[in-house]
């Protein structure tokens, strides 16, 4: 039996879509494994999935511990948008952290979308802590507009 080595100038190499994307990976490699300050305006990036089906681009997001009501969700032309904010977990007032890996305050991510999706069939749902939009590929000319959040329907929101 031969063992085959391959080199990484085989593997073909695929380089983020923008700088929020680089950001959020060197801040996720980097992580500090403990409690840390962070600026006042520093904002969180949640974990995204963007994948294409057959007829419709899929998003889903990583935002466990966020109300429905604090996430927004838009669309203007290529861009999509979503904000929100993570409260702190403030059940225990006095604590003294050992580890701190829960990023908390407001975020805000924009994705260039492909190709124009058909704002009036745009579904967005939030259930387990994942937020899934659903946005159907669309012909048409550019479309601007807010999504409406729905809960599934075992979901408490």
């Amino acid at each position: 039996m031969q063992t085959e080595l391959i080199s990484h100038t085989d593997v073909p190499l695929q380089v983020a879509g923008n700088e929020e994307d680089f950001e959020f990976h060197f801040r996720h490699f980097f992580r500090m494994r403990g409690p840390k300050l962070m600026a006042a305006d520093q904002r969180w990036l949640p974990p995204t999935d963007l994948f294409e089906t057959q007829d419709a681009l899929v998003l889903v997001m990583d935002i466990a511990g966020i109300n429905r009501q604090d996430v927004s969700v838009k669309i203007e032309g290529h861009t999509l948008t979503i904000q929100g904010i993570r409260r702190e977990f403030s059940k225990y007032p006095k604590r003294n952290y050992y580890l701190m890996e829960i990023d908390f305050g407001p975020f805000e991510r924009r994705f260039q979308l492909p190709w124009l999706v058909d704002e009036e069939k745009i579904e967005a749902r939030y259930s387990d802590g994942f937020l899934e939009v659903l946005m159907p590929k669309q012909a048409s000319e550019s479309s601007t507009g807010s999504v409406h959040i729905t809960p599934k329907e075992d979901d408490n929101g």
